[in-house]
């Protein structure tokens, strides 16, 4: 991940793009971390519902059924 990092703040010509505590981790709670996803939206003000913010794979306008296929 540094690497990629590194090479993309290299191509766009800035110091820094991400936030130096952005790491991943292997999540233990699937259900838990997709609701915290899922109401992110509500809690910024953004939507009144998990289902109503666009961008949100809870809006059933994205098929994430594929996924680690």
């Amino acid at each position: 991940m540094n690497v990629f990092k590194s090479g993309m703040t290299f191509n766009l010509g800035i110091p820094q793009l991400w936030q130096s505590r952005y790491h991943i981790r292997s999540v233990k709670n699937m259900p838990e971390a997709l609701r915290y996803i899922h109401t992110n939206p509500i809690k910024a003000g953004l939507s009144d519902s998990v289902t109503e913010y666009l961008w949100s794979s809870a809006s059933g306008k994205w098929d994430i059924t594929e996924w680690g296929d």
